[in-house]
């Protein structure tokens, strides 16, 4: 019989930190926990800090991720849902990069008792241009980027990198993210990629209780700013922060400023 794998080790749970307050670190699509470690280095002596990597983005849960189970950012929600009562986290402030955004909001939605405030960096409930709404990409685009990523992962991951970070390839970030991407197994990096972008979670924003806070690059190559503004508009209680950054990874590219952006908004 197949022994069935301890939570903490498919997410590689790791707590630290010392303040009486939790946060959340979630990050984004082609990452690990470890995009967050100049953030954490900083958070740390303030905070009660709980890191984790997503069904799939670490080699032991590569190892029982079901991509038909996790064909919804939902199964997403319900793995946030599950770490936070493993840590008995409590209502915590959650951050959440990109795909995690939408994660941490439908998990506020089912559980609200667990988040006490949400914090989306880059974050997009549908990334589609449709019925009048601007997502950032046309059908055709999307079924460009599958099609790319399917045919020669490696090769697709040379261009995504530097388009979806917003700046050269050679840059220190740039190549923190290829690595990122080159590390996860090709078919479910193709498969969260089908997840993301094809999802659309705009009828739900209205149900999130948790007081909120979009942060929003200047220039987003994946994310307009129609779309943080969208958010901003049709979650009941949120805000919206310019970043001066550019890309969609700005925690990665400019981790002193995003530092100082969640210490304004975190308790």
């Amino acid at each position: 019989m197949r022994r069935t794998m301890a939570l903490e080790d498919i997410h590689d749970i790791r707590v630290l930190g010392a303040g009486a307050d939790t946060v959340v670190l979630s990050h984004g699509f082609g990452c690990n926990q470890t995009v967050w470690q100049p953030i954490a280095d900083g958070l740390a002596s303030s905070f009660r800090l709980v890191l984790f990597d997503l069904m799939g983005c670490n080699r032991r849960s590569a190892a029982v991720f079901n991509a038909g189970t996790h064909r919804h950012l939902d199964a997403f929600a319900t793995d946030l849902i599950a770490v936070l009562e493993h840590v008995d986290a409590g209502p915590v402030s959650y951050v959440g990069h990109s795909m995690s955004g939408m994660i941490g909001v439908l998990a506020s939605i089912r559980r609200p008792d667990l988040f006490r405030k949400l914090v989306l960096i880059e974050p997009s409930p549908c990334y589609l241009n449709v019925d009048g709404y601007k997502g950032g990409f046309e059908k055709e685009d999307l079924e460009g980027i599958f099609d790319a990523a399917r045919h020669n992962y490696v090769s697709w991951t040379q261009r995504f990198a530097p388009f979806i970070v917003g700046s050269a390839p050679s840059s220190a970030a740039t190549g923190e993210f290829s690595r990122g991407l080159l590390a996860m197994q090709p078919d479910i990096a193709l498969s969260m990629l089908v997840t993301i972008f094809t999802s659309d979670v705009r009828s739900r924003l209205p149900l999130v209780g948790t007081p909120t806070v979009v942060v929003q690059s200047i220039r987003d190559p994946a994310v307009p700013m129609e779309v943080a503004e969208f958010i901003r508009d049709s979650i009941p209680d949120c805000q919206l922060e310019i970043a001066e950054a550019e890309g969609h990874l700005p925690h990665l590219t400019e981790p002193d400023l995003m530092l100082g952006i969640l210490r304004r908004h975190l308790p």
